[in-house]
């Protein structure tokens, strides 16, 4: 099956109705490395902070060689600008490095169990395979998908989330402070990956969460009004009862009336 009708499958899948029958939602997008700045962050995270170390290093013991002249002389001479060439040297590789990855395919899924990429090649040249550090002969399989790298996420494992709206991308950090995944979303995809994460991290405190994605409070129980006292019977005049008051009358005073005479 070509990779275009693959991709057209998955991404008709209605992820509404995914999401209701308890499933998760799945589907398909396309990605080019060189444009997405989650693929540059990965190398300039590591290159950034050794050039840097490098930088302060070398001062350092410059300083401790030959005193504050020897820093000076250092600062002002050709060292900066040459430090500055070899991080764009570097840089126009890792971009040239990105060109030839070609662009991919993107399998995203989130269901109970967390978060699945999966990165695969339509029928990759030799040189695409190379440039992602990948066997020339990498089996693929009978649609002609080659898969790069998976990765998966578990719920448990999730300690922060960043929502990147303009881009359609939600990140996920793990036990480690390096962004763990950049799970990018469709328009139809992602108020349904947002809902999961509610369900799922919204009434963790100890997972970062933006204020979307929090689960509203749970409202405070009503306090019960005290039950009113019911009110005393009423007393029913019936002719009986009347008969009685007048005969007990008569007594008294046919009793009064014996204790006067």
């Amino acid at each position: 099956m070509p990779a275009a009708k693959k991709k057209r499958r998955t991404a008709s899948r209605p992820s509404s109705a995914s999401a209701r029958s308890g499933k998760g939602v799945t589907w398909c997008i396309d990605h080019v490395p060189v444009l997405d700045w989650i693929c540059w962050n990965r190398s300039m995270r590591i290159l950034l902070p050794v050039a840097g170390i490098v930088f302060l290093l070398v001062c350092v013991l410059e300083t401790i060689s030959g005193g504050f002249p020897a820093l000076e002389a250092l600062l002002t001479g050709p060292f900066p600008v040459s430090l500055l060439l070899l991080l764009g040297v570097i840089s126009l590789l890792i971009g040239l490095d990105l060109l030839l990855q070609g662009p991919d395919v993107l399998d995203c899924a989130v269901d109970q169990k967390g978060i699945h990429i999966e990165c695969c090649l339509p029928r990759p040249a030799s040189w695409k395979l190379l440039s992602r550090m990948r066997p020339v002969d990498s089996p693929a399989g009978e649609d002609g998908m080659v898969v790069i790298s998976v990765t998966e996420i578990s719920w448990s494992s999730i300690t922060r989330v960043q929502l990147w709206p303009g881009q359609d991308k939600i990140l996920f950090y793990c036990h480690s402070p390096w962004l763990s995944a950049a799970l990018p979303c469709t328009p139809f995809s992602y108020g349904a990956v947002a809902k999961m994460i509610t369900e799922k991290l919204g009434k963790k405190k100890q997972v970062r969460l933006p204020a979307p994605l929090r689960a509203p409070a749970a409202p405070a129980p009503k306090a019960k009004k005290p039950r009113a006292a019911s009110p005393a019977p009423k007393t029913v005049l019936t002719p009986e009862f009347l008969d009685d008051i007048r005969r007990m009358n008569a007594e008294d005073e046919a009793r009064s009336s014996r204790d006067d005479g």
